[in-house]
């Protein structure tokens, strides 16, 4: 027992004599400006800074009174919504496709009756007429009042 005792106190004097860390001092503050003769922790806080022009004009102009308020009703505000466009004219024409007839090229158009109409180039139907058709390029017709109207080939 006697060792053991001995063993225990050897542990207990090692554990309080070991050697323990110094504290870290905080790093002191640096003044922020020079020192004053009391010294810089009796600094005296600065004045806030005049203001030379009025902050909600703008330039060197005369400001402008804003008219005041009506004491009477609140303004109306119009939550309606702006009247919506009218929609766009539907197109005077629109490809659909192609279409092999023999050898020649014709063109699956919508035209202003809503269903596909098939004309091959020298085709005329309801004023439009086909001028050319090409897989690549697309159509080229002549609409009932004169004008020439290119339509790209679907993709």
């Amino acid at each position: 027992m006697t060792a053991r005792l001995a063993a225990l106190l050897s542990v207990a004097v090692l554990l309080a004599c070991r050697p323990r860390p110094a504290p870290v001092a905080a790093p002191s503050p640096e003044p922020l400006g020079p020192p004053t003769a009391a010294g810089p922790m009796a600094r005296a806080s600065p004045a806030p800074p005049q203001v030379e022009r009025d902050l909600l004009r703008y330039g060197d102009g005369p400001a402008t009174d804003l008219p005041e308020a009506d004491a009477g009703e609140p303004a109306a505000f119009d939550l309606a919504p702006p009247p919506e466009a009218p929609p766009p004219p539907p197109p005077a024409a629109r490809l659909v496709g192609f279409v092999w007839r023999g050898e020649r090229l014709c063109a699956a158009l919508v035209l202003a009756s809503g269903e596909p109409e098939v004309l091959c180039p020298g085709d005329e139907l309801r004023g439009h007429r086909l001028l050319a058709a090409d897989e690549e390029r697309g159509v080229r017709l002549t609409l009932p009042d004169g004008r020439a109207l290119d339509l790209p080939a679907p993709r």
